[in-house]
């Protein structure tokens, strides 16, 4: 049995992980819900063990990203083009950071991290 890091729920028994976006290089994208049919035994992702309909626990290896719709391990969305060796995506939940764990707790509402909205939502402006 494994707990996520990120909403603290033991994995393959959560119906899905309470991270519910990513800010990927200072822009918030609310994540991708897994709508197809499920991967693994019993109705559950193979890698990650949540249900239909539920958010990946992040790390999972079938996650896609929602800023390209491809793989989210291996996309690049997220690195720093100057240094590869920097990700750059914060996990939220709500506005506040669960990942990286030298975050955890910032608030990231509006107004209170430099990040624009990706849906239609306000954005701070970007000093």
């Amino acid at each position: 049995m494994a707990d996520c890091e990120d909403c603290g729920q033991e994995m393959l028994e959560a119906a899905t992980c309470r991270v519910d976006a990513f800010i990927i290089r200072g822009e918030r994208f609310d994540r991708i819900r897994q709508t197809g049919a499920p991967i693994g035994r019993g109705g559950r992702c193979g890698d990650c063990g949540i249900q239909r309909q539920g958010f990946h626990h992040y790390g999972c290896d079938l996650e896609p990203c929602p800023r390209c719709r491809r793989q989210l391990l291996s996309c690049g969305c997220g690195d720093d083009p100057e240094d590869h060796d920097i990700v750059d995506i914060l996990a939220v939940a709500g506005d506040v950071v669960v990942h990286p764990p030298a975050l955890r707790g910032l608030h990231v509402g509006a107004g209170r991290f430099p990040f624009k909205e990706h849906a239609d939502g306000p954005a701070p402006d970007r000093a």
